[in-house]
């Protein structure tokens, strides 16, 4: 290992290095020059129009030749994103991730910052065992689903116990805060997206996290109750450059499960993509969670891409 590392440094990266770091960041298999070139200046203009900080950026650096690079976003709920290279893009080896990991969690560490992930394409073995090394561990394969909007959104069949002449929407407010948080915190309870993810998490920063996933819209926010009673919640957020809905969190509380609670949610979702004729609907979902991947299959989502994310957590938190 000492010899692999002889001559290998990591150094702040300024601005001028932005687009070859991510260049380094964002490239993946089955990805050409073009396409990668698309992807940077795609990415740049998201972070623009969502005002993200790209200051924090690194060059892996051997003898005089720029080998590799880092990047890591700071996001609002005290956790960040760290972009690392994939070894299978670019063959880059698990010493030089593992230096460009180790550099950016003892910069963004000292900043008040409690979780940090990483999304690595599923067979990136090498990255795993890297990040591995560093004391990141794996908390779920993710699943990326796409859904067209093309038709009215279809009837969701409901048990004749449940009265949906009680269902009523809540749309998310300061004085409706704490019953979104109080439900959230239920729909936890037994969930098989993440589990233990919760634990590592307060809630308040759940939700301040939540809110910078996308263009955050109040209305789109829901609680779904029965009378006076919180069932479910559904947390949407527009992509600010392009016609895409996102459920960011969907959730139902474990006394109301398996009363297709969950399908009218998504239901609820496709009218409000209609009402704003925005033709396509995006979620990620745990691969063990097989419940919520059916209820997704039959409601037309497709998968699109799969990433392994790892964790975390700040050892001064």
């Amino acid at each position: 290992m000492a010899a692999q590392l002889q001559h290998l440094e990591v150094v702040r990266a300024g601005n001028a290095s932005l687009r070859p770091v991510l260049r380094y960041c964002l490239a993946h298999t089955r990805q050409g020059p073009v396409e990668l070139e698309r992807h940077v200046s795609a990415f740049l203009d998201y972070a623009r129009a969502m005002s993200i900080d790209l200051r924090r950026l690194w060059i892996a650096r051997k003898s005089t030749d720029d080998i590799a690079g880092a990047a890591c976003i700071v996001s609002p709920g005290r956790t960040a994103m760290l972009l690392l290279p994939t070894a299978l893009a670019l063959g880059t080896n698990e010493i030089v991730i593992r230096s460009l990991a180790h550099r950016a969690m003892e910069d963004v560490f000292e900043e008040d910052v409690r979780l940090l992930q990483v999304l690595l394409e599923e067979n990136d073995d090498i990255g795993r065992s890297a990040l591995e090394a560093c004391g990141f561990q794996e908390i779920a394969l993710l699943l990326y689903l796409e859904c067209a909007i093309d038709l009215p959104a279809p009837s969701v069949d409901m048990p004749h116990s449940v009265n949906m002449k009680a269902f009523h929407w809540v749309p998310y407010s300061e004085e409706a805060h704490v019953d979104f948080e109080r439900t959230i915190v239920d729909t936890y309870v037994g969930s098989a997206d993440c589990p233990g993810l919760s634990e590592l998490r307060r809630i308040g920063d759940v939700i301040e996290g939540h809110k910078s996933a996308g263009r955050f819209d109040p209305a789109q926010w829901k609680l779904l109750k029965c009378d006076d009673e919180p069932m479910a919640c559904l947390l949407v957020a527009q992509n600010p450059l392009r016609p895409v809905l996102e459920i960011v969190y969907m959730g139902v509380r474990p006394a109301h499960r398996r009363k297709n609670i969950g399908g009218h949610l998504i239901s609820e979702v496709m009218n409000i993509a209609q009402h704003q004729r925005i033709k396509t609907v995006t979620l990620a979902v745990d691969a063990r969670n097989e419940a919520g991947r059916r209820l997704y299959g039959n409601f037309g989502f497709r998968e699109t891409a799969r990433r392994r994310a790892m964790i975390r957590v700040n050892p001064r938190d």
